[in-house]
Order: C-alpha cells, then structure tokens, then sequence
C-alpha cells in the first residue's frame, strides 16, 4: 500500500508548477523578466539591467506626475505587442520610467509597470514608483493601484507610450 501511495504522489510532485516566480504567489518576478516586487525592483533597477532595452532618444517633459523629465524603457515583449498594436499585452511585459531632476541629466528614480497576469483590468499590472536611486525602503506600489490606473487607463491595456518611441 505504501508502494502505491509513493507510485501516484512522485508523478504528482513532478507535474507540480514552481511557483516561485509567480508574481500572484509571491511577488517574484515574471520569468526572465522585470521583477514585480519592491526589494527586487529597486536592485534591478539600480543594477541598470533594464539599460539594453529599447528606449526613448532623449529625456523630455513628464505628460503625467513623474517628475520635471522621463525617460521610457521597454521590454522586448512590450516593444513588440505595441508595434503589433495589441489592445492587451503579454505576461511578463514590462515598461520602466527614468525620473530626471529639472536639469534633465540627474537621474532622480523610477517609475515601473508589469504586468502579471493576463487580462485588461488593471490589477493586471504591478505598478511601482519610487523618488530615489538610493533607498527603495519607501516606493508607491501594487497590483492595480488606483493611483497609476486612474491615469493608466486611457491607454492600450494601461500602457501610455506612444509607439514607435521618439
């Protein structure tokens, strides 16, 4: 009996899903992507690792409340499903928001958006903002934030850039 209760589970175990990079589970990161969690974010974002995306030519004026400048970043999926003109992106995409001081040369933190499930609700989206390149203790975030989405929404499926990006 033993045998057959070790036979049925070990196949069980193995089908079972990893849910540690589930952004609903855990606030992880969509795999091989923008992590969706605060701690993980900032380091990400200080490491620079978002810099080999495609990005907007030069900061200009913020059309929303980031700042005196923006600068845009998006990931490969998002850039692609723009150029598609999707009306809901993938799982995993995401966009990040240098912030800039009035000089426009002073990178002051971050704005990020990543979308963790499928859907064109806001709560889609993990949203996170922080006014620091130094300590990410304090960020503005969550998953459908009233904040961001209120703005957010007059885009496609939350996303405001415009595409192709300037």
């Amino acid at each position: 009996m033993r045998l057959l209760a070790l036979v049925i589970m070990v196949p069980a175990l193995a089908c079972s899903t990893d849910e540690s990079n589930d952004p609903e589970v855990d606030g992880g990161a969509v795999e091989g992507l923008v992590p969706a969690n605060s701690a993980a974010l900032f380091d990400y974002l200080t490491a620079g690792e978002y810099l080999e995306y495609e990005a907007e030519s030069e900061v200009h004026v913020s059309a929303g409340p980031h700042g005196s400048g923006v600068r845009t970043f998006l990931t490969p999926d998002l850039a692609a499903s723009l150029a598609a003109g999707a009306s809901e992106h993938p799982v995993g995409a995401a966009a990040i928001k240098e912030l800039y001081a009035a000089d426009h040369t002073t990178v002051t933190g971050w704005a990020a958006m990543v979308k963790i499930a499928e859907g064109t609700a806001g709560s889609s989206w993990y949203f996170y903002e922080v006014f620091s390149t130094t300590n990410g203790s304090n960020p503005i975030e969550g998953n459908g934030r009233s904040l961001c989405t209120g703005c957010h929404s007059s885009g496609a499926d939350f996303v405001r850039v415009g595409y192709p990006l300037l």
